[in-house]
């Protein structure tokens, strides 16, 4: 351990994700993400359905397009970004897959 670095004064590595491969990381990304998209459809749906009853199936039809918007949006600007394989797993594969 070095203990006179100013940056880092009690020796521990800035990498978070010590001894976790990035498919590790990105199979957790997706998880967090499925688990987060299927509880915002549950509640957009459920908002939807006590404000507009209708034989229709309409939250159903609105959840999907949002997410068709959004999935373009995601797959179009975070690929560029740093964190890009991450992001995208977390919010494209995982957060809009199980919301639509």
């Amino acid at each position: 351990m070095n203990f006179s670095s100013a940056r880092n004064p009690i020796g521990i590595s800035s990498n978070l994700h010590v001894g976790v491969s990035t498919q590790m990381l990105e199979v957790m990304a997706v998880a967090v993400g499925g688990a987060l998209g299927a509880l915002s459809r549950f509640a957009l749906t459920t908002w939807v359905r006590h404000y507009w009853a209708s034989p229709f199936p309409v939250a159903t039809f609105l959840v999907n397009v949002a997410g068709s918007i959004a999935l373009g949006y995601v797959l179009t600007v975070l690929p560029a970004k740093p964190a890009g394989t991450i992001g995208v797993a977390l919010m494209a594969t995982g957060f809009l897959g199980s919301f639509t």
